[in-house]
């Protein structure tokens, strides 16, 4: 199986491209192959200084020779060759068939402005050409360009450039020839790669953003994010310049910033690099000053004009060599401390800068260049570090899906939906055993709910039923007047209202009018009628949580309730049905206190102060 993935993958990524160079200006197409399939035009050209195709016909040019691809800026004969400027390259391709279609192709356009001649006639033009800086417009575009062979089955290539904006000048990139729907295919196939590539680089780039968005602890990502944003102007400005290809909305100098943003990179990865408490503390500044260096470095680049900044690039090439050598001994400290984040950090660091290197010293290959390479290399490190970070994240949030779910339960059991937001949390995932919150409020206990006798006979369970509906029916009349549960006995109820004391009157007005409702259908089917009274009275309450994870609990400590317990044992055994403090009362409208009926300064006990009690008369059972 690895075997057919492998053969697979190399018959992908492999296109017949055979190397026959050029030698004295001249390349015979013939020797090729038998099929005629594409060949890349490499070796020496005829190389003319200063001239342009309007004046090569004259019989005292000197001719000189060039390797192609290649810098323009070295010794010739007996002068060198300044870096801009205007010269002409020649190519004479012979062993074609007589008057049919050829082309040429390449990653980029010779120079940023050129002019394509076929035996003595303008086939295309690339950017500007000019023998001056001032009319000189530069335009970095794949060369894609088609040729007719004369009837002598030969082609007259000329390539007449200008360079004032690069540091580099000449035909830099390689350039093959080949028959009409063969370049076509490799075309195409090239924009296919590039634009999988570039997708591959968004969905990464998204994917850390979006893990960044939802939580900012992970700066990773962030970083991840922002470099991967500019791979991307890397892959479509300069790897084979697909956004130009399409549109002129981004100009040269627009493009060539946006691609050499990609070699600030180390200092997103120095920011990466902080993370690794081992090498800070020893080295506490180092990848600050990166830091600080890349942004200054990347201020300038957007600033300067493109002359100078393609200077600056040879400049970066030598601090991304320095970078380098660094992330491996970072590599090796994190080996060595067990830090996997900056492993992986140092690892794509590496992958990235390989690809880089490589083109460097060994010249892009048209089809399929190491800095391709490597950032296929990258994505597939990118995509597995999300799958192993997704994994990790998903293993996380169901254990805490797990744990949340489980306080839910817990906190169910007659826990009110207010507490979250009495404590200062967000939900009640977020609260803990011991957490507390002091509040005020009114604290109504309805006590000793008990059955009368009546002219039949129930049992135990139905006398426990009975109690329990009309403990249900009690919670709904409370929890809708604003109030909320916190205890529940065998024969009380006892709830906390944060509103205003007319809610809790209220809602001990309904509570006695259910009574009477309730009662007066169980009398008429002979069964026993329920009883109990109502006691009120507002004070500081200290709400806390206690139990354990799987059965937690809420309790309530205040003398307050202690003494409204008091209060309603004291009107338990004297009959009065509802109870209302001093307290309560001031709180009220006097159109509920015309209603109540002072019962005099009562003393309890272990409550030094005698309280000042009201009550107020509950219809009359059947």
């Amino acid at each position: 199986m690895k075997t057919r993935l492998l053969l697979l993958f190399a018959a992908f990524f492999s296109f017949p491209i055979f190397a026959v160079n050029v030698s004295n200006g001249m390349i015979n197409f013939g020797l090729a192959s038998e099929d005629e399939k594409i060949i890349q035009l490499d070796g020496e050209w005829e190389f003319f200084k200063g001239q342009t195709f309007h004046t090569l016909g004259s019989a005292q040019l000197k001719i000189d020779y060039i390797q192609v691809p290649g810098d323009w800026t070295r010794k010739i004969s007996d002068y060198k060759i300044p870096h801009y400027g205007c010269n002409t390259y020649r190519i004479l391709i012979s062993g074609l068939h007589a008057n049919s279609e050829y082309g040429i192709l390449s990653r980029n356009s010779p120079a940023l402005s050129a002019r394509i001649f076929a035996n003595g006639e303008l086939v295309k033009e690339y950017g500007k050409f000019s023998m001056r800086r001032k009319d000189y417009v530069p335009a970095q575009v794949p060369l894609v360009c088609f040729l007719e062979s004369d009837s002598r089955g030969m082609i007259e290539l000329v390539v007449q450039v200008s360079n004032f904006s690069q540091w580099n000048g000449g035909i830099l990139s390689p350039i093959v020839f080949g028959q009409y729907g063969d370049i076509i295919r490799l075309f195409v196939l090239k924009l296919g790669i590039i634009g999988a590539i570039a997708g591959a680089i968004i969905f990464i780039f998204l994917s850390n953003f979006l893990i960044w968005f939802f939580n900012k602890n992970h700066t990773q990502n962030l970083c991840f994010s922002i470099f991967f944003l500019t791979l991307f102007f890397k892959v479509v400005c300069g790897n084979f310049n697909v956004v130009s290809l399409y549109t002129n909305f981004f100009g040269y100098s627009v493009q060539l910033k946006l691609e050499n943003l990609v070699l600030l990179s180390f200092g997103i990865f120095s920011i990466l690099y902080g993370l690794d408490n081992h090498f800070v503390l020893k080295h506490p500044n180092f990848d600050k000053n990166i830091s600080f260096f890349a942004f200054c470095m990347t201020l300038i680049f957007v600033c300067v004009p493109v002359e100078i900044s393609s200077a600056l690039t040879v400049f970066l090439e030598f601090v991304l060599l320095a970078f380098f050598v660094y992330s491996i001994l970072r590599l090796i400290f994190a080996i060595q401390n067990h830090d996997f984040y900056i492993g992986v950090y140092s690892c794509f660091y590496l992958a990235f800068f390989l690809g880089i290197f490589f083109d460097k010293i060994f010249g892009g290959n048209f089809y399929f260049s190491c800095g391709e390479f490597g950032i296929i290399i990258l994505i597939f490190m990118a995509i597995a570090y999300l799958a192993f970070f997704l994994k990790r994240f998903l293993r996380n949030y169901l254990k805490q899906r797990t744990v949340l779910s489980e306080k839910y339960v817990a906190y169910r059991k007659f826990i009110p939906s207010e507490i979250p937001h009495i404590f200062g949390k967000a939900n009640f995932g977020k609260i803990d055993l011991g957490d507390c919150a002091e509040i005020n409020a009114t604290i109504m206990v309805i006590g000793e709910v008990v059955t009368s006798p009546g002219k039949t006979q129930i049992s135990m369970r139905e006398q426990f039923e009975t109690i329990g509906f009309y403990s249900s029916k009690i919670i709904e009349i409370i929890e809708k007047n604003g109030g909320m549960i916190i205890s529940i006995g065998q024969s009380y109820v006892a709830s906390l209202f944060k509103c205003t004391a007319k809610n809790v009157t209220n809602a001990a007005h309904e509570i006695q009018n259910l009574l009477q409702v309730m009662n007066n259908r169980r009398a008429q089917d002979y069964y026993p009628c329920v009883d109990f009274n109502i006691a009120m009275h507002s004070g500081n309450v200290l709400l806390g949580i206690i139990g354990s994870q799987k059965q937690i609990d809420l309790t309530a400590i205040s003398p307050s309730i202690e003494l409204v317990n008091e209060i309603c044992k004291w009107g338990y055994y004297e009959k009065i049905p509802v109870i209302i403090s001093e307290q309560v009362v001031q709180n009220l409208p006097k159109s509920y206190k015309t209603t109540m009926k002072f019962l005099g300064k009562i003393k309890f006990n272990e409550f030094p102060s005698p309280l000042d009690l009201y009550g107020f008369s509950s219809p009359k059972n059947s």
